[in-house]
C-alpha cells in the first residue's frame, strides 16, 4: 500500500475531512450565536455539548483515516486530539458548573482554538492525502508500466 493509500480514494478521504470541517464550523457558529443572543445557560450548554461531540466524531474518523493512509505524523497529531479534547472537556465543565461565564470571550476562545487546529494540523494532512500520485501508478495496482497512463490522463483526477 503506497504512504498516500487509503481504503478510500485520496481525494475522498480529503472531501470527507472538509465536510467534517464544515459540520464543526456550523456547529461552532451555533454555539456562537448562542452566546451573542444572550440564549439561556441551558440551550448554550447543549450547543457546548454538540460542539464537543462533533469535535469527537471528526477526531474519531480523522485519526482513522491517518492510520489507514500512514500518516507519519499520525501519533503526534493524535496526541494534538487528545491535550484539545481534555481543555475541551474542561470548559464544558467549568461552563455546567457556573465557573466561565456566557460571553464573547468563551465563544472566542472555542473558535481560535477550532480554527487554529484545523489551520496548523489538519490541512498538512489534507495536503499529505492529496500530494499527487506516483507517476507510474501502474506498479501500485500491480498492471504493466505504463498502463494507467496509457489509458489518458484522466486517471490523475483521481489523486487529487
Amino acid at each position: 500500500m503506497d504512504a498516500h493509500t487509503t481504503d478510500a480514494e485520496p481525494s475522498a478521504a480529503a472531501s470527507q475531512i472538509d465536510r467534517d470541517h464544515r459540520e464543526v464550523l456550523e456547529s461552532l457558529s451555533a454555539f456562537r450565536s448562542a452566546i451573542n443572543l444572550r440564549r439561556p445557560v441551558r440551550e448554550l450548554t447543549e450547543k457546548l455539548a454538540g460542539f464537543v461531540a462533533t469535535i469527537e466524531r471528526h477526531f474519531a474518523s480523522e485519526e482513522e483515516l491517518m492510520r489507514s493512509s500512514h500518516y507519519q505524523d499520525a501519533a503526534a497529531h493524535a496526541a494534538q486530539h487528545q491535550r484539545l479534547l481534555e481543555q475541551l472537556h474542561s470548559v464544558k465543565e467549568e461552563f455546567a458548573s457556573g465557573a466561565i461565564n456566557p460571553c464573547g470571550t468563551l465563544a472566542l476562545f472555542v473558535e481560535v482554538w477550532t480554527r487554529q487546529h484545523i489551520e496548523r494540523h489538519d490541512n498538512r494532512f489534507v495536503e499529505y492525502l492529496t500530494q499527487e500520485a506516483p507517476t507510474d501508478a501502474s506498479a501500485q495496482w500491480g498492471g504493466p508500466p505504463g498502463f494507467l497512463e496509457a489509458a489518458g490522463p484522466s486517471w490523475r483526477a483521481t489523486w487529487k
